[in-house]
């Protein structure tokens, strides 16, 4: 494991994951590209790697995860506050189905 403080999950994704807590101000490399942290974070917890424009996917695994509902900075922590999920419960996807 190298010493960085996020891991990025997949090339495409534009968010990283936190190894450890982050303090605000700490510089994160994050495959090539270098972000700062704009607020403290937690182990776990998602951080921009690049500016994403509200309305745009996150991409997390290489997958979308859900759309930005704020415009989000590099080093922008990414959750509820600014984040929409795309997630269909089981439920919700058999109640939509066509009879």
């Amino acid at each position: 494991m190298n010493g960085s403080a996020v891991i990025v999950l997949s090339p495409i994704d534009n968010v990283a994951v936190c190894r450890r807590n982050v303090t605000i101000g700490e510089p994160l490399a994050m495959d090539g590209e270098t972000a700062v942290a704009a607020c403290d974070l937690l182990i776990g917890h998602k951080v921009a790697r690049r500016p994403i424009p509200r309305g745009a996917e996150v991409i997390k695994y290489g997958m979308s995860i859900g759309s930005a509902t704020a415009d989000i900075a590099p080093g922008d922590w990414v959750h509820l506050h600014n984040l929409q999920s795309n997630y269909l419960s089981i439920h919700a996807r058999t109640s939509q189905a066509p009879a």
